[in-house]
């Protein structure tokens, strides 16, 4: 759809002209949002049903009946079109359903969206605490230095 590229909207996508190209996605999202460019709003409906549709594929894998919690930066930055606000509605929960006979199984999964962008650092500090904690405890006991009242 060559005749349907706003070239405010491209030029903004690919950055300064005497620069590398930055391939902004944020560019597309802000055109889809505001509804300046018909593309932009075509390719966050895209976006949203195939993130949909895999989230669909990984709640059928794990089965996550306490619930899938859907994070990071992506989800953040594109909420309004994954709850429908923008874009086509349902978008998103449509695709993540359209699984045929086991979609009734998927139903009974609910979808949270974290609000949070730091979840993979927050979740990496636990682990890494947990992992010394572990690592301390499975230690002999030195001569008195380190107790383990201390942790």
């Amino acid at each position: 759809y060559p005749d349907k590229v706003s070239k405010t909207v491209h030029r903004e996508f690919l950055g300064p002209v005497d620069m590398h190209a930055k391939n902004d996605p944020a560019a597309i999202v802000q055109a889809a949002r505001s509804g300046e460019c018909e593309l932009a709003t075509q390719a966050m409906d895209i976006f949203t049903s195939a993130y949909g549709a895999e989230a669909g594929v990984l709640a059928l894998q794990y089965m996550p009946f306490g619930g899938l919690f859907v994070t990071g930066g992506v989800t953040c930055k594109t909420r309004d079109f994954i709850t429908g606000e923008k874009g086509a509605e349902q978008s998103f929960m449509n695709a993540f359903l359209d699984k045929g006979r086991v979609t009734p199984m998927l139903m009974r999964v609910p979808v949270f969206l974290v609000k949070g962008e730091d979840m993979g650092e927050r979740g990496i500090k636990l682990k890494a605490i947990r992992m010394l904690r572990e690592a301390h405890n499975s230690r002999m006991p030195s001569k008195g230095h380190m107790c383990n009242s201390c942790w």
